[in-house]
């Protein structure tokens, strides 16, 4: 009897084992929905002819403010001793770096020409970005929150930047557009805020690099050719969003 009573009873705890709910200092998944501002930085956009020739450089293009939405979905691993944890995440983000008509220095193999009015050039970028490095500090712990009510956190990865740059009249025809994929990083530090074990908030500055290049046709008279352009763009993030945690 007393036999089976112990059985009865390792029986029962193996079942609350298996049915309770993961300890809150285990692994976690990460489900993300933010939205904010980009800064993208002046850059210089070179212009380099198929037929050869030296390329010609617009310097110092200005880009408008735009907007970053996306998602992202994340895994936290176990804390490590008391002080945070390592994670990775997938994350998914659109903005836009546009530049109005303006006045820009002509440059011809590193000689100035004087200034120059370009016409519009629109670039809309869809990136997907790879953390394979997040860490995270668990601050205000207490017994609602045993990985910290505060949770500032650090993360860096490569990112691939989906392109369409659309010329607004350099090159002639007009109207063109083009759409290439290239690889960056993506680099960012933010602060997450529990509400609720369940959810939270955050804020968070990214930063973002990558080589912007498009390719355009030209019809010039006996001497059709491609026109390809290229420009290094360094945006600055700031974004908000909540998370949810499971």
């Amino acid at each position: 009897m007393n036999d089976a009573r112990c059985l009865l009873q390792i029986c029962s705890l193996a079942v609350c084992c298996v049915v309770a709910p993961a300890s809150p200092l285990q692994a976690e998944f990460v489900a993300e929905l933010y939205g904010g501002g980009s800064f993208t930085n002046n850059a210089d956009v070179d212009f380099t002819s198929s037929l050869g020739g030296t390329a010609v450089t617009l310097q110092g293009v200005k880009f408008d403010t735009s907007w970053t939405v996306g998602g992202r979905v994340g895994y936290w691993f176990k804390e490590v001793g008391e002080l945070g944890a390592f994670g990775v995440g997938l994350d998914a983000f659109t903005f836009r770096a546009n530049s109005d008509q303006q006045d820009v220095q002509l440059n011809i193999g590193g000689s100035s020409l004087g200034t120059f009015r370009i016409a519009p050039i629109d670039t809309s970028t869809v990136a997907i970005g790879f953390d394979v490095l997040r860490f995270r500090v668990h601050l205000a712990k207490r017994d609602e929150f045993q990985q910290g009510q505060i949770q500032p956190y650090v993360s860096v990865g490569p990112a691939l930047f989906i392109t369409e740059t659309s010329d607004g009249g350099n090159i002639f025809p007009a109207n063109q557009s083009s759409t290439k994929t290239s690889v960056g990083v993506k680099a960012g530090a933010g602060l997450n805020v529990h509400l609720t074990s369940a959810w939270s908030l955050f804020g968070e500055y990214r930063f973002t690099h990558f080589t912007s290049d498009a390719t355009f046709h030209t019809s010039a008279p006996f001497a059709p050719s491609q026109i390809t352009t290229n420009t290094d763009l360094n945006t600055h993030h700031v974004v908000g969003g909540i998370s949810f945690h499971f």
